[in-house]
């Protein structure tokens, strides 16, 4: 039978006295069993115990559950006048290093987790796997265990990773011949890029992003290699260039979603009467005046030479915003989201007969409706009839579908064209 030293993988030379089980987990304790130790100095054994302490070590887990070995580790005197270290500890090497707590196993299984999964998913998988850990430390275990450089390749690309996104980010540098990482550093300064990029002259090509600490970098400590932007960036760059462009043609984004609408037919018969706004629609229009007075704002202030960063201060938007606003002709609508189906979608021309009828008894046009095959409740007709009586009409009518800027400038790449869209993206951008 497989004894439960071999079955757990424990090390050599202990012997286990007990076992607890808990909600927290499974703890075993260890005692050594041999009488003596060598010296991790000078190698002489000694068999004089000077103290002893306990050390508690997390390994793989046990069938779901947590496992702690505690392990009763013995310091030693040294016995040999010559040697300079008077006491040293019982060693548990290879089973774990050092002040580690956890296993040499443990460590290498959390940084497959932090290589497959990142940090906070690698950790959620951890724990319902049974074992006890953070996302820092899945991202520490990555870094660690980082593969040595060999031999460079003379073409790498270099982005950042993040250790907290939006906080702490790192370095990343791959092998673009062989698609695997170089080196992972724990920082993105320019001095440790720099350092690192002098210490391999065959370098000839730098795949980068477009950020100036890389770009300084290569430059300084690779002068001899070429700075190239990935496929991904070059990308970015364009679809960037089109949504700047797609903002100065607002009017004409409007007015294509109003031609492509079901809406426009019906809303150019409609009276000339305004309709009552109800309360979500009138906090809408309030949201948008003041949206647009602050759309004023930032272009006024611009005209008058004030910079980016200073509008940026002065209103309290980020960069991107007044950037965006002030590249804008016009005003920026917010896009709006397409209409939801409504059970009511394929009743809308016969609603629309009742109401011209003069019938808006919602029992009654409810009770006909049903007889005709409708499956909706009384309760969604009658919220349809009552917004007719507040002479809000507009709702029964589809809704004029205003796509985003960025949206828009996805269609106009059409590897961007999520499935689904592409019959009203090829009509959109074939009325623009």
């Amino acid at each position: 039978m497989t004894s439960l030293q071999t079955l757990l993988q424990l090390p050599r030379g202990w012997q286990v006295v007990q076992q607890i089980t808990s909600p927290h987990g499974v703890s075993i304790n260890l005692r050594a069993t041999r009488k003596s130790a060598n010296c991790p100095e000078c190698l002489k054994r000694s068999s004089s115990v000077h103290s002893c302490r306990r050390r508690r070590i997390q390994h793989l887990p046990c069938s779901g559950q947590a496992l702690y070995l505690t392990f009763a580790v013995r310091h030693w005197y040294c016995r040999n006048p010559a040697c300079s270290r008077k006491i040293f500890t019982e060693s548990l090497i290879p089973f774990a290093g050092s002040r580690q707590q956890s296993s040499e196993a443990l460590q290498n299984l959390q940084h497959q987790l932090g290589l497959i999964a990142g940090g906070e998913a690698g950790k959620r998988a951890a724990i319902a796997t049974g074992i006890q850990t953070s996302a820092d430390t899945l991202l520490r275990r990555v870094v660690q265990a980082s593969e040595p450089v060999q031999a460079v390749t003379p073409h790498v690309g270099i982005d950042e990773w993040a250790w907290h996104r939006g906080h702490r980010y790192g370095t990343l540098i791959v092998n673009l011949d062989t698609h695997r990482p170089l080196v992972l550093l724990p920082g993105r300064e320019q001095r440790a890029l720099t350092a690192w990029f002098r210490k391999y002259p065959e370098i000839q090509v730098v795949s980068r992003d477009r950020g100036g600490i890389y770009a300084m970098a290569a430059r300084d400590g690779a002068p001899q290699a070429r700075q190239v932007a990935d496929r991904w960036h070059l990308l970015k760059n364009i679809g960037d260039a089109l949504e700047q462009m797609m903002y100065r043609h607002m009017p004409l984004i409007r007015l294509v979603a109003t031609e492509l609408s079901p809406k426009k037919n019906a809303s150019e018969a409609q009276s000339a009467t305004s309709p009552v706004l109800l309360l979500p629609e009138r906090i809408k229009q309030q949201r948008r005046e003041k949206r647009h007075q602050r759309w004023v704002e930032v272009n006024s202030l611009h005209k008058n030479g004030r910079g980016i960063r200073e509008i940026s201060r002065i209103t309290g938007l980020s960069r991107v915003t007044v950037r965006r606003w002030v590249q804008s002709v016009t005003f920026p609508e917010m896009s709006t989201r397409p209409p939801k189906p409504s059970l009511l979608d394929s009743w809308r021309d016969w609603l629309e007969q009742q109401r011209e009828n003069g019938n808006h008894n919602a029992s009654q046009i409810w009770r006909e409706m049903v007889t005709m095959g409708f499956t909706g409740s009384e309760t969604t007709v009658r919220d349809a009839m009552t917004k007719w009586r507040k002479g809000v009409t507009e709702p029964l009518l589809a809704s004029v579908r205003l796509p985003s800027v960025s949206r828009v400038s996805r269609w106009l790449m059409p590897w961007r064209i999520i499935r689904g869209e592409e019959n009203y993206a090829s009509r959109f951008i074939g009325l623009m």
